[in-house]
């Protein structure tokens, strides 16, 4: 009888192991992106998006192309509450800061956000915000990095397909879980 036990116990332990590692390849053949699930971690997208969240992340051109606010509003084109997509970005292609996940505002060359937030840039970008916030990330400041820069298309981690409440609360409480804050 203990030796059954035992052997139970291993299949256990081996089907265990074979879901953690087929589940995140499974998740990333879907999605096409790393990691394909975020929690967020702040009240920035509130009301669409809340604290402790999961949020699936897709590649930003999967499903189409990214559409900005502007867009969205024209089209009709909603997602996660409001027009256009939400994107996860690493601010000024950081990669030792937290990435961003708000919503694409619009699209401009540097000589729009000169003009019109006063900010100097050698480029172009993505305009973002988050749908509780009343600056645009573009207006902000991160210690460590300066401003933040309109968003390039290089530091686009994905966008956000939908999210499920209260399910990214594992990653933001407990170390080593599959997802990660933002």
């Amino acid at each position: 009888m203990a030796g059954a036990t035992i052997k139970h116990r291993g299949i256990i332990i081996v089907l265990a192991a074979a879901v953690l590692i087929l589940l995140p390849l499974f998740f990333f053949l879907i999605c096409g992106t790393w990691p394909p699930l975020v929690a967020v971690n702040t009240e920035s997208m509130l009301p669409n998006m809340h604290v402790n969240d999961l949020v699936f992340v897709m590649q930003e051109d999967r499903f189409g192309p990214l559409q900005t606010y502007e867009t969205g509003r024209d089209t009709g084109y909603m997602k996660t509450g409001n027009y256009g997509d939400v994107i996860i970005y690493r601010p000024n292609g950081a990669t030792n800061i937290q990435p961003i996940i708000h919503r694409v505002m619009a699209y401009h060359d540097e000589e729009w956000f000169a003009a019109n937030l006063n900010i100097s840039t050698t480029h172009g970008g993505y305009l973002t915000k988050g749908d509780n916030n009343l600056l645009f990330d573009q207006q902000s400041f991160i210690n460590g990095i300066g401003p933040i820069q309109p968003v390039k298309d290089e530091w686009i981690i994905g966008k956000a397909l939908f999210s499920l409440p209260l399910l990214g609360y594992p990653s933001l409480h407990f170390p080593g879980s599959l997802t990660k804050g933002l």
